[in-house]
This record gives structure tokens, C-alpha cells and sequence, in this order.
């Protein structure tokens, strides 16, 4: 898994260093050097898949002053590198350097000069130390990185080729043209393809593969059926032959690589770009690296995901807030007409009190093709807190007379601390001006992900201990934490009913008075099973849990983190619920999700 990439004197950048992590967006302005990054990993990846089998000479002639030790050559052809300006404004009298150090603090170094002579690498246990010899080099000692291939329009006749020449442009440019090739020799990959395929896009299904076709019985036909309409796959529209060359890529890597693609928004549907991350975070890679322009992918990923290059700059890494990220989407010259778009044609908009979206997006792929496309094709907007709530009020009102009713708004809020009498308030309010709205049980959307038996399961896949083990100790800790917060609900409480009363009944009441209703509240909450966990501040026990698991275990995590890493199985009914209510085709009723 890489760390870091640095690049010295290499075409835009004169010295400079990408940060990463275990998910990577890689976003910036149009020449800010997004695809000069992505060939540095295609150079690394080459230098990583010839390691195991090269033969190590001592460093040469031309790198005298830039490399000491050994390493070994190999050749950037399948890749189709392009030799010219490679050096950093012309300084040609220098090579330029590519360093990749990896999570376990192993390097890979890569030299590059004027002309194919003139490619290097080397190989680095800790800064230091040079290796020599392949008996130095294990199986995952220096990494795995995968680029997806170049996507090209499919063959219409495409004959079969030497598995030699099959293999050696496999993660080449000229992959797209092998493509029945490739599905029909790895067999077990193709499986994998095959299921993956029919469960991401729906309605697609392939009805006969072949490999004796034409006058001399040596061409490949792959006949795919989506809905009622079968033909072969050369046929079908470019959408869809780049979204099976794109699923392909990702059946045949292996989970221990890096995974990297290039700027995919090109060639998909925005609804495509959204599930292609769902797909990815879904297949557990050790780690995955996409450049893009998508306002689509980019929104939704935590911003700590998303890297801004800036080849002007020393360092590019995660950003530090959301603005600087929406400063980049400007510069790229991106704004969210998507949503309006979304908005034109489902005629729905939804509204969600804060960062609900990627929680629903990331559940919705888990229910299936079916809700995911279903729900992605909804404009989700956030008010920013529940105190803008009437904005939404607003919006019902003025979309609903400006659309004769033919476009619908839709609410989803935190229950926080609501009291019986207040969440009536809201759902007779949102019915005068036809808004749907929904009142989450729990406190919000957090609290659906304290789930000790997911956490401990993300936590075992970090650190090596016994997972029933750790098991009882995240039960302990949340347990713990909930003890810790009940005065603290009670105070919440306290100050609602004070609050609440003033509002509904014009009358005061002591703080103390207060305090003793809130007390007996939290009680009968409590005796008829409702946990501290579900209604006091899931953020904050998610954060605190963090916090101690980090203390513990050395592993911390985010509620999004827990919420990837629930399976469909674990994951509160009631999200479920939502997601295929809010998804229907038809006109949602008034009262869909009233009390």
C-alpha cells in the first residue's frame, strides 16, 4: 500500500509529493496534473510486476550522481510512454525520479531518461538499504498496483491471440482489444465478472460466450441481453462497453493491490460514477486511487478522501475542509447542475437536515441495483441543520404551485431530542405545504451504526487479535460510554421540556422541575428497550468509541467507515424502509412516513 509518490523533475512537476491514504480522489484544475500522477503509477506498476523476475545490474553510466547500488532495467512499451519532455522544463541533464514509499517503509525508485535505454529502478528496504538480488524481494515485500487500462470501443470481429501476447498487454493500452481474450482465458476472474456485472447493472444479463465464430472459426462472440433486447456486446452503446471493460478490471485485480483508474467520469453516466465507488468500496481493496472531475464522485466520499493536486505546490494531500474542495470544483469548472437535472427529470427533491447522503447511498447499494439506481436518481440537498428546516417548508410550497404539483419535496430529519408533542408539530406543518417528511426513530443517522459486532470486525481486520475478543472489549467500551452520556441525555431532555413547554402551553417551569420529568422520561425510554446508544448523540458515542479503540487497539474509525463496513443483514430496518419508500417511481403519499 503506498504512502507517498514523489515526483522529481518529471514532465509538470519540478519536486513534489502526493500523501496517501487508504481511499484517494484525486481532484484539481484542468493542467494541474492529475494524469502526469496516474502515469507515474503506471511506471511504478510496471516496475513492481517486473521485480520479480529481474536480473539486477549495477546502477548506469547516465544516472552517475542520482543513484548508487543496484537495480534493473525494463521496458515502459506496454504502457505506450511517450519519451518527449519528459524532464521537467527541459532539464534533460537530469533524470527524472519517481520515489513510491509504501506503508511498510519499503521505496521504489524510478529513473527515466531521454530515450526506452534510459529507464532504471531500483528497490529500497527503509530509506537505505539497495536491493540486489531477487531472493530480496517477496511477494507483496514492494506492492501491487493496478492502472486500468486505456477504454476503447470493443472489437466488432475480435480473433483469438498467443496467451503470451494476451498477457503481456493485459494492463496495457491496447487491453480494450483483447477483451473477449481476456474473459475467456481466465476463467475464475470471469465468474467473478459475470455475477458482478449482472448485479450492477439491471437488466443485464450475458446469454452465450464463444470462442469459434467467423470464416475461420477463431473469433469470439459475446452475446449480452439487457431487457428484452440480445446482441453482441460490440453492438451495445459505449456506456455500457466501458462500464463491463471497467467491472472487468476490478474482478481480475487482486484485493491486495492498488487499485487505479483514470478519470472514469468520462465515459460513464453520473448514476455510473456514483455506483463505481460503491463497487470499489464494496470489493475491499487495500487501497484505491481515482482522478476525476466528477461533482458526482467527489460528493460523495468524506473530503478527508479527497487529494487536490497542485503541481505548483511542494505537497498535495487530503483536504483540510469542505471549501477547499468546492474551490477546486469552481476552478474545474463544475457547478451541481446535476441536481437540477436530477430534479427536471424524477421530479423530486429531497432534502436531508445535515450528511445523511452518503449513508444512504452506501446502504441503498447494499439493498441491490434496483434501489441504488432508484435513489441516485433523486437531487439530495442538505439545509445544513434543523433550524433551516423552512427553507424546505418554502420549497414544498413554491415547487408544488410552480409544477402543479408534478414535482414533490421530500424532508429527512434528526429526531434529536423531540418530545411526542413536537414531532406532531412537524409532520402537521409539512403536510399543509405537501411536504414528505420523515423523523428519523433514533437520534440520527449515526446512532443506526453503533453496531460493536461491525466495529470489532473493522478493528480485527487491522490488528492481529482475537476478533471474539475484541468483540466483548468494543461491547464494554460502548456500554461504558453510555453510562458515561445519561446525565447528559438527561440535561438534553431537561432543556427540550423547559423549551417545549413555553412553546405549546405559554408556561414556565423551574429548571429543577425540568430536570425530574427529563430523569423519568429517560427511564421509561430505557425500561421499554430503547438504549442510550439510540438517543443520545450518536456522533459524539461513535466519536468517543473512536477515540478508546484508537487507545486500545490502534485502530480508529468514522461512523461512515462502520456504515461501509455493515452488511445488508446488520443494518436497521428502518433504513431500509426509507430508502425503498423514498425511491418509488410513483408520487409518494403525504403521509409516507408519518407517525
Amino acid at each position: 500500500m503506498l504512502k507517498s509518490l514523489s515526483l522529481e523533475n518529471f514532465r509538470g512537476f519540478s519536486n513534489h509529493r502526493i500523501d496517501l491514504g487508504l481511499e484517494n480522489i484525486l481532484i484539481g484544475r484542468n493542467n494541474a496534473g492529475k494524469t502526469t500522477v496516474i502515469e507515474a503509477l503506471r511506471i511504478l506498476s510496471v516496475a513492481q510486476a517486473r521485480a520479480h523476475n529481474a536480473i539486477f545490474i549495477a546502477c548506469p553510466e547516465w544516472l552517475d550522481g542520482h543513484c548508487t547500488g543496484a537495480g534493473f532495467k525494463a521496458s515502459l512499451d506496454t504502457i505506450d510512454f511517450n519519451y518527449t519532455n519528459v524532464q521537467h522544463a527541459y532539464a534533460t541533464e537530469r533524470p527524472a525520479i519517481i520515489r513510491a514509499k509504501l506503508r511498510n517503509n519499503n521505496e521504489v525508485h524510478a529513473y527515466i531518461g531521454t530515450s526506452p535505454s534510459e529507464v532504471f529502478f531500483q528497490l529500497r528496504k527503509g530509506r537505505a538499504k539497495v536491493v540486489h538480488q531477487r531472493a530480496d524481494v517477496g511477494p507483496r515485500t514492494f506492492g501491487i498496483t493496478k492502472v486500468m487500462p486505456p477504454i476503447g470501443s470493443l472489437l466488432p470481429n475480435e480473433k483469438r491471440i498467443a496467451k503470451d501476447r494476451l498477457n503481456k498487454y493485459l494492463d496495457g493500452y491496447l487491453a480494450y482489444r483483447h477483451f473477449r481474450n481476456q474473459l475467456w482465458e481466465r476463467q475464475p476472474e470471469y465468474r467473478i465478472f459475470e455475477s458482478l456485472l449482472e448485479e450492477t447493472w439491471q437488466g443485464l444479463k450475458i446469454q452465450h460466450f464463444e470462442n469459434d465464430h467467423g470464416p475461420a472459426r477463431n473469433e469470439y462472440s459475446l452475446l449480452v441481453r439487457e431487457g428484452r433486447y440480445i446482441s453482441e456486446v460490440s453492438w451495445h452503446g459505449h456506456g455500457l462497453q466501458a462500464w463491463m471493460q471497467t467491472i472487468w478490471f476490478l474482478a481480475r485485480v487482486s484485493k491486495d493491490a492498488t487499485v487505479v483508474l483514470d478519470e472514469p467520469d468520462v465515459y460513464l453516466h453520473a448514476d455510473l460514477q456514483r455506483k463505481l465507488i460503491k463497487v470499489i468500496e464494496n470489493l475491499n481493496f487495500r487501497q484505491s486511487i481515482i482522478a476525476t472531475h466528477s461533482p458526482e464522485i467527489i460528493s460523495d466520499v468524506p473530503f478527508q478522501d479527497v487529494i487536490v493536486v497542485q503541481k505548483a505546490a511542494r505537497t498535495s494531500g487530503p483536504a483540510n475542509q469542505v471549501a477547499e474542495i468546492q474551490e477546486s470544483l469552481r476552478g474545474m469548472g463544475s457547478l451541481h447542475s446535476i441536481q437540477l437535472s436530477k430534479l427536471a427529470q424524477r421530479g423530486l427533491l429531497l432534502f436531508v437536515e445535515g450528511e445523511d447522503k452518503p449513508f444512504l447511498t452506501d446502504v441503498a447499494y447494499k439493498l441491490g441495483s434496483r434501489e441504488f439506481d432508484s435513489l441516485t436518481q433523486i437531487a439530495i440537498h442538505s439545509i445544513q441543520g434543523k433550524g433551516n428546516w423552512e427553507l424546505a417548508l418554502g420549497a414544498a410550497k413554491g415547487l408544488t404551485e410552480a409544477s402543479s404539483g408534478d414535482v414533490q419535496t421530500a424532508l429527512l430529519l434528526d429526531n434529536d431530542y423531540m418530545l411526542d408533542v413536537e414531532r406532531t408539530d412537524y409532520f402537521e406543518k409539512a403536510k399543509k405545504v405537501g411536504l414528505v417528511l420523515k423523523i428519523w426513530d433514533n437520534k440520527e443517522i449515526e446512532n443506526y451504526f453503533i453496531i460493536p459486532k461491525v466495529i470489532a470486525r473493522y478493528i480485527s481486520d487491522n490488528v492481529e487479535k482475537v476478533p471474539d475478543e475484541i468483540l466483548l472489549r468494543v461491547e464494554q467500551i460502548i456500554s461504558d460510554i453510555e453510562a458515561d452520556c445519561r446525565r447528559k441525555l438527561t440535561g438534553c431532555y431537561s432543556d427540550v421540556i423547559q423549551k417545549s413547554i413555553y412553546k405549546f402551553e405559554k408556561k414556565r417551569i423551574e429548571p429543577s422541575t425540568a430536570f425530574e420529568r427529563a430523569e423519568a422520561l429517560v427511564e421509561d425510554k430505557i425500561q421499554s428497550g430503547i438504549g442510550i446508544r439510540d438517543i443520545y448523540s450518536g456522533k459524539q458515542i461513535l466519536s468517543a468509541a473512536s477515540a478508546a479503540c484508537q487507545r486500545e487497539f490502534g485502530v480508529s474509525f468514522s461512523p461512515l467507515a462502520i456504515c461501509k463496513e455493515a452488511r445488508m443483514s446488520e443494518i436497521d430496518p428502518e433504513l431500509a424502509h426509507f430508502i425503498k419508500g423514498i425511491s418509488r417511481k410513483a408520487a409518494l403519499p403525504i403521509d409516507l412516513f408519518a407517525d
